[in-house]
């Protein structure tokens, strides 16, 4: 079932570990807690742990991308996951 989460709040907390594979690669993990409040049925709560994994790649000394998958809430009304695509610049 997918919802307008309009107007609705997110919650979450996680912690992140990072591990380097070699010189230019890094593997990432992440574990947490994710609460979605929902203002479009009666204030409703619901919440689940998160988790996600991702990888980043150094392209120079300066210059990351990186690319992550979380799933956040997975309840019987909400399913919330991403797939994000990063760069990083140092200067």
């Amino acid at each position: 079932m997918n919802k307008d989460l309009n107007g609705d709040s997110l919650y979450g907390a996680y912690v992140r570990r990072q591990l380097p594979v070699g010189e230019s690669v890094e593997l990432s993990g992440a574990v947490g807690y994710r609460a979605v409040e929902s203002n479009s049925n009666g204030a409703d709560l619901e919440s689940d742990v998160s988790y996600g994994i991702g990888t980043g790649f150094r392209i120079t000394d300066d210059v990351s991308v990186s690319v992550d998958y979380m799933q956040y809430v997975e309840e019987s009304d909400y399913e919330h996951t991403e797939i994000n695509l990063g760069v990083k610049g140092r200067f």
